[in-house]
């Protein structure tokens, strides 16, 4: 990357060397962009002398090229640099340099350079223009508009410096200079409906509505035969509220030109200021429904409708959006958009068989949109259809191989098969592709941990929970099942009880963690202590959990209570599901089992 000037490694003479070469000006208060330019008088050559500098400067500006080329900014900075001691009159040399520091959002020193370039070579338009860029830029906004005015004057004619020139004016709130830019551009171009518009709207910023419609009545005047004209003149009149004479021009469109859909959407806007509620419905419907309104207009014009859905009493209602939307897709089926936009209404509603079904259309139209393929496996998830998001799943991922979400979709969709095997690969190929991403990072090592641990790979586990607390210290689920599998094996149980103390103290009254908490002090010896989390945890618990009901035997049998520990080992067994595997020797031998593991 491109360094400043300051920090790229020129030699030691260098900054006496540019301070002598662009010299000290000041630029205030001037009214000629000239007298900028050449306030000590125009430039002296001193170009390479000899044969040999000649050679030199050939090799040294070459060399600039060829780097910039393979992207070492600050090498062909230097080497640029080189150059301009040969020939300090060099413009395209000083041009270079300034577009290298743009490039790494050195403005201040590339303004430097390419006010040199101008000096150098004032004729060059594209050196003009980027000076007055760089001004405006900088918000230099008079140095600006003096630079590009020099630039209009000598190379009049082009409405692009020219647009350049109304911007800076505009954003001035220079309103007359910038009609009278316009009124240069529309003797170069003829009228234009951009251009009108342009004109229009300063002439209302400036609060000549006078003009401002008499700008649109030469508009139409132009181009008798366009019957949008009439609808930006008769939109203008309602803005204006003189609502008689818009719904006459309004009218007068729907009449004459049958063929204009975008007639309805004004006519509705007409309606919805009347406060008619009827009427304001059945214009915008029928502009939805034109075949000759444009698709993108619709668009625009639906979603503020959308955004609107839960107002109390909203323009158009649930059903009238559904009627709409439908109606888009069935009149544009090729348009991705209006699959897209329906499912994300359908989604709002809550609909989420309508959404899937615009989204697989979405899918068919354009294969290769992967943020349609997100959304679209977002929602198979959501719905739990586990079948069919491992087999789109995978098909994503093989679409595009680089996405790391995609191979994350997969190992989920293969642990919702309970195929441990396959969802370690496809977590495995996910992780190299999520470094943008820590968070999703953590998880896919932290569910990778727990699938080594009941694949009995205990420190293939150990080592994926490590890389999980690495990028995310304090998840709770990590740091839970960490120190219960530490605990089940009898191994740092120190640490085991510090992860899980923490976990505690982020969440304490979820019934897993406590258990957690309890079996870890339970192996550590603490039997009264574990008695108290163990309670807390049945206490806690929304549904009956075997696992929490044979460890509160454990623990009753290990403080004394025999009795109530075969009850809760029954208990455990009657539930049974996750219960260890000598849970009925334990009832049998009414006393304490440890369970034998046999884990890497």
């Amino acid at each position: 990357m491109l360094l400043s000037l300051r920090s790229l490694t020129l030699s030691v003479s260098f900054g006496l060397y540019f301070f002598l070469l662009i010299g000290c000006r000041s630029v205030s208060g001037l009214a000629d962009f000239e007298t900028v330019l050449f306030a000590e008088g125009r430039p002296s050559t001193t170009e390479a002398v000899g044969s040999v500098a000649s050679r030199q400067f050939d090799f040294y500006f070459l060399e600039g090229n060829r780097l910039k080329m393979l992207g070492d900014n600050g090498a062909a900075a230097l080497s640029y640099m080189e150059a301009l001691k040969l020939d300090s009159t060099c413009a395209v040399c000083y041009f270079e340099v300034g577009n290298l520091l743009i490039r790494n959002g050195e403005f201040v020193d590339a303004e430097k350079f390419i006010f040199e370039a101008v000096r150098f070579s004032p004729d060059n338009p594209h050196y003009l223009s980027l000076l007055s860029r760089l001004y405006f830029h900088q918000e230099k906004n008079e140095l600006a508009l003096q630079s590009v005015r020099y630039l209009n004057r000598l190379h009049p004619g082009q409405p692009d410096y020219l647009f350049q020139q109304a911007e800076i004016e505009s954003e001035m709130n220079r309103y007359d200079d910038v009609l009278h830019t316009f009124s240069t551009v529309e003797k170069i171009i003829g009228i234009q409906e951009f251009l009108s518009l342009e004109k229009h709207m300063v002439l209302r910023q400036n609060g000549d509505n006078k003009a401002a419609r008499k700008e649109l009545e030469r508009l139409i005047e132009h181009y008798p035969s366009e019957s949008n004209y009439l609808l930006y003149l008769a939109d203008f009149y309602l803005e204006m509220g003189k609502s008689d004479q818009a719904y006459s021009l309004y009218q007068e469109v729907a009449r004459d030109y049958p063929s204009n859909g975008q007639v309805h959407f004004s006519l509705a806007n007409y309606y919805f200021s009347l406060g008619q509620a009827d009427n304001f419905k059945s214009s915008i419907f029928k502009a939805f429904s034109h075949p000759n309104t444009p698709f993108e207009l619709k668009m625009q014009r639906v979603l503020p409708f959308l955004m609107g859905i839960e107002e109390e009493d909203p323009a158009l209602t649930v059903e009238d959006l559904r009627s709409v939307i439908s109606g888009l897709r069935e009149m544009h089926p090729f348009d991705l958009q209006a699959h897209i936009l329906a499912a994300n209404f359908y989604k709002h509603i809550n609909d989420n068989a309508a959404a899937r079904e615009a989204l697989q259309t979405a899918l068919y139209i354009d294969e290769n949109n992967q943020e349609v393929w997100q959304d679209y496996l977002i929602l198979l998830f959501e719905e739990e259809t586990q079948n069919q998001f491992l087999s789109e799943s995978l098909r994503a991922s093989t679409l595009f191989p680089d996405n790391g979400l995609f191979h994350y979709f997969a190992g989920y969709g293969f642990l919702f098969q309970e195929k441990r095997k396959e969802a370690l690969v496809s977590f495995e190929t996910a992780l190299p592709f999520l470094s943008d991403n820590a968070s999703l990072q953590a998880q896919v090592y932290g569910l990778m941990g727990d699938l080594y641990f009941q694949e009995q790979q205990a420190q293939k586990a150990f080592r994926s929970y490590e890389e999980s607390l690495k990028l995310e210290q304090e998840n709770v689920v990590v740091l839970n099942n960490y120190a219960y599998y530490l605990s089940e094996l009898d191994l740092h149980l120190d640490k085991a009880e510090r992860m899980i103390s923490r976990v505690i103290e982020l969440e304490g009254s979820n019934p897993t963690y406590l258990d957690t908490y309890a079996w870890v002090l339970f192996k550590r010896g603490q039997y009264l202590d574990a008695l108290y989390f163990i309670e807390q945890a049945v206490a806690n618990m929304e549904e009956e959990s075997a696992v929490l009901y044979e460890h509160y035997g454990d623990i009753l049998f290990k403080v004394g209570n025999i009795e109530k520990a075969l009850e809760k080992w029954n208990k455990a067994l009657e539930l049974g599901s996750d219960v260890s595997s000598v849970l009925e020797d334990k009832i049998a031998e009414q006393k304490y089992l440890p369970e034998i593991m046999d884990y890497e």
